[in-house]
């Protein structure tokens, strides 16, 4: 099959919109031709990007068809632009990526509009040299090396007036159809690791989803709707937690004995960005040396791109969990680079129960998956978490209610 890496094809078969004859052929051909295989990866990383941004939407035909037109002309980007109704606010968020509803049409328009070798309407020539192309940053998946990469970032556009528009005009959507969801990928193994990588760019959505399927539908999630880092990052550590500053931002590096590992340790790290305009933002956790030997890991489940570098909106708000197998007192170091500066950060003990909470909804997701924590277990957690009623906030009192709702609905599962 000759397929050219700007064949429109090439991002319906990423998204899983092709008929199954069409998407093997297509699957061969990226299979054989390292160049597709590189294109079918920036695509995939635009819509994890666009997947962790935004709530989801529907188009209605003729618009998606608007969208598809818009893409495959060969008019300059300013005549491309396609004008839809702003869609009247919303009483209830539904939310859940937009990768589900509109990222067929919109991720390829937005791919071809950031093209090679021309800046966008709006922002400077000089974005764009050489004909190379620096798209806005994927969604930054964790990665585990066991020494920095070489070489220098090279610098990436700012998306987030884009995408904040695109999430004002579009409306949210109910929950989506199990055939549709993006699989993600299992829970990274723990590895021993002198570095990991974290996600700069994480959502929300997966919380409510899942809280969607059990309460609307009375049925625990696909697994494909839960995504693990997203679960923890619908609880943020409070503002008191973000005890350091640097270059413009705040961030907070805590660790605590671990909820589900006997000798292990959890560690919550959290940026958040409150400098009034966008940060190009790096950073990692280095696990001290007692740690590195029992394993690390990231609880993430999201595929990602591999790229350590992404762009950090203003008011954006970033919580990730890190599981050390075993851990002494000294868990190890976050290191935040920003700004062309390099600073660490000491995880120190907490004693805050924000931590715990967040420990819960990720040990939630990994039963949800069924990678890991058994029934009885999340019941220990959920009754340790519950013992903090003192200091609960009523979101913390509903998930905890809603933990308790799916073992229920396990457990008739089971009986019947």
């Amino acid at each position: 099959m000759n397929l050219p890496p700007d064949d429109p094809r090439l991002s319906a078969w990423v998204l899983g919109e092709l008929p199954p004859d069409e998407a093997e052929a297509v699957g061969r051909a990226v299979e054989s031709d390292p160049e597709l295989r590189a294109q079918a990866e920036e695509l995939r990383g635009m819509s994890e990007f666009l997947s962790a941004s935004l709530a989801a939407a529907s188009l209605q035909a003729h618009q998606r068809e608007a969208v598809r037109r818009a893409g495959r002309t060969t008019e300059p980007a300013r005549n491309n632009l396609v004008e839809f109704p702003v869609a009247k606010p919303q009483k209830r968020r539904l939310p859940w990526p937009l990768i589900l509803g509109v990222a067929a049409t919109v991720t390829f328009a937005a791919y071809l509009t950031f093209s090679p070798g021309r800046a966008p309407e709006g922002l400077p020539d000089q974005a764009v040299s050489g004909g190379e192309e620096k798209a806005a940053p994927p969604y930054a998946g964790p990665r585990i090396s066991t020494a920095p990469s070489p070489g220098q970032s090279r610098p990436q556009r700012d998306a987030a007036p884009l995408l904040d528009q695109m999430a004002r005009d579009l409306a949210a959507n109910g929950l989506p159809e199990p055939s549709r969801l993006p699989p993600p990928m299992p829970l990274p193994e723990m590895r021993s690791a002198s570095e990991v990588d974290l996600p700069v760019l994480v959502g929300r959505e997966s919380y409510d989803s899942v809280r969607g399927w059990i309460r609307q539908k009375g049925q625990l999630p696909p697994k494909d709707a839960v995504r693990i880092e997203e679960l923890a990052n619908a609880f943020p550590l409070p503002a008191a937690e973000e005890t350091r500053e640097f270059a413009g931002l705040k961030v907070a590096c805590v660790s605590m004995a671990s909820m589900w590992s006997g000798p292990g340790r959890l560690v919550g790290v959290q940026i958040s960005n409150e400098s009034g305009r966008s940060r190009q933002v790096e950073w990692s956790f280095s696990p001290a040396p007692g740690a590195r030997e029992g394993g690390v890991r990231v609880l993430a489940s999201t595929s990602g791109s591999g790229a350590k570098e992404a762009i950090l909106p203003p008011g954006r708000r970033t919580l990730v969990l890190i599981e050390l197998a075993s851990a002494t007192d000294d868990a190890g170091d976050l290191v935040v680079a920003s700004a062309g500066r390099k600073k660490r950060f000491p995880a120190l003990e907490t004693k805050d129960p924000a931590l715990k909470q967040a420990g819960l909804v990720a040990a939630f997701g990994i039963w949800l998956r069924g990678e890991g924590i058994d029934d009885s277990r999340l019941n220990q957690i959920l009754a340790s978490a519950e013992k903090d009623n003192s200091t609960s906030t009523p979101e913390w009192t509903d998930s905890r209610k809603l933990v308790r709702e799916a073992l229920d609905i396990a457990e008739k599962k089971r009986r019947k």
